[in-house]
Parts: C-alpha cells; sequence; structure tokens
C-alpha cells in the first residue's frame, strides 16, 4: 500500500534517478546497516552516510519506540532505520538517537524528520531488515529517522 504522500515521493525520486543517469552522476541515498553488536537485547538499524548525501523528508514521524520479539528497535508499528551514530543505551533501556538525543523505550518521539518506505523482501530492502522482521507480527514498513 502506498501513502497518498509516498507517490509523490517515489515520482521525485525516479525522476531525479533518470536526471541522475543523465548526467552520470548518481543521486546517494540512505542505506541501512546491519544491526550493530550492542550491549543489552536490541538491534538498532542504522543508515549510512556519504559526504554528497542530503536527506529529503518525506514525512513527520511520530510513534513509540519499541523492540520486537526478534530484539529489533520499531518506531510504531515499523521498524526503525536510525542516523548514523545511533545507538542502544549501554542499560539497554533506549536510544541514543544522533542530534536527537536519548529516548527510552515506551517513550514517543514525535514530528521528527524522516520518512516510510513499505518492505518488499526483495534486495530493493535495506540490509539488515529482513533479519529484524518480527516473527510474530513481521511489520510492513520501515522508518527512516534522518536526526537532522
Amino acid at each position: 500500500m502506498i501513502r497518498p504522500g509516498m507517490a509523490a515521493f517515489l515520482v521525485t525520486v525516479m525522476t531525479t534517478m533518470s536526471l541522475a543517469a543523465c548526467t552520470g552522476e548518481a543521486t546517494p541515498q540512505p542505506t541501512a546497516g546491519t544491526p550493530s553488536a550492542t550491549p543489552g537485547p536490541a538491534q538498532i538499524l542504522t543508515w549510512t552516510r556519504t559526504a554528497s548525501d542530503s536527506p529529503t523528508t518525506d514525512a513527520l514521524v511520530s510513534g513509540t519506540l519499541a523492540v520486537n520479539d526478534n530484539g529489533c528497535v520499531t518506531i510504531g508499528a515499523a521498524l526503525l532505520v536510525a542516523p548514523p551514530g545511533s545507538s542502544v543505551l549501554a542499560d539497554g533501556s533506549g536510544l541514543s538517537v544522533s542530534s536527537l538525543g536519548e529516548h527510552k523505550f515506551g517513550d514517543t518521539l514525535q514530528n521528527v524528520s524522516g520518512g516510510h518506505f513499505d518492505i518488499t523482501g526483495t534486495a530493493a530492502d535495506p540490509a539488515g531488515i529482513s533479519e529484524c522482521l518480527s516473527s510474530v507480527s513481521p511489520e510492513h514498513e520501515y522508518t527512516v529517522v534522518w536526526g537532522e
């Protein structure tokens, strides 16, 4: 299911990629890394940044931080892909999100710059997504938080 604002976002991305193909310059896109080795049960996916990255906000993200049954961090009903430098707190009680500060599991984040993306089950998904899907109630989307 594509959200109303997502169609415009996808057209913009596809147009930008098409124009980049014509000019020989690629448009950088955030990609998730593998779940980080962290103390405690939670794992957090982070996207990687290159010097030319310039994230585009698709939505204002809101939701409660939690850990799914597979040990991965979620926000609302989606897997969280956090900005580079984010980590699980040493005591495992929450996250330190790059440029957004520390937040405990159970806290609600509101109006954070980011975007929502469908999980496709293909190579188009960021690395680590398939390993993080809940076995009880698999997530259907992931949420990228830009943290800027």
